[in-house]
């Protein structure tokens, strides 16, 4: 089972820390604090699991500073930035940044957990789509040369006539190059295959010389 994602907060007004953190443990989340943005940013990794929520303005960097500095993706770690002095400027200017959505204080505490939880989702959808590409990547990388030479031209749209044309085999060999690799990266069906490999933007290319 995968471990429980965290709710960052970043924010340095105490009581309103506290007060957060009462909401969200109250629903079961997992919360971890800091009074600013330094903090935070000392121990950030990549590979963090959950979202962050972030106040825009404190005393030294910024919630748009945490954004810059992270260089987020807010579908693999979302954040939400809260402001007490909100413009429409400056929750566009989030946005473009990668923030997952903006908030402004005070703020009804029903919508703060309806945005926390839908930026849990996402996280889960984007971590588990990273694991399925960094499977895929194994797979991938477990075939043999001859074999990552047919999936390059599978992945070009070739049929197995012009695969064994271009290799010098014969078409049942191709087949059963293609039955190899199916099985040695997980999937029943190569259409299957070649959409994954798309979504996650894996192309494999052959040379003019038909090596991968």
């Amino acid at each position: 089972m995968p471990e429980q994602p965290i709710v960052y907060l970043v924010d340095d007004d105490e009581n309103f820390r506290r007060a957060v953190v009462w909401l969200l443990n109250s629903v079961g989340h997992k919360v971890r604090v800091f009074d600013s943005a330094e903090g935070f940013l000392e121990i950030f990794d990549p590979s963090f699991y959950g979202c962050l929520i972030t106040d825009m303005r404190m005393q030294q960097k910024s919630g748009l500073d945490i954004l810059a500095a992270i260089g987020t993706d807010c579908e693999r770690f979302p954040v939400i930035v809260m402001t007490a002095f909100g413009t429409v400027r400056s929750g566009v200017r989030a946005m473009k940044m990668g923030a997952f959505d903006f908030i402004e204080k005070p703020f009804d505490d029903q919508h703060l957990l309806d945005l926390v939880n839908r930026a849990l989702e996402t996280a889960q959808k984007g971590r588990d789509s990273n694991l399925r590409r960094l499977s895929l990547l194994k797979g991938i990388d477990s075939l043999s040369g001859r074999e990552k030479e047919v999936l390059s031209a599978i992945m070009a749209g070739q049929t197995n006539e012009e695969i064994a044309n271009r290799l010098n085999i014969g078409a049942k060999t191709v087949e059963t190059y293609r039955s190899r690799i199916l099985m040695k990266v997980g999937y029943q069906r190569t259409s299957d295959l070649r959409a994954h490999m798309e979504r996650h933007r894996i192309f494999p290319a052959m040379n003019d010389t038909g090596a991968v």
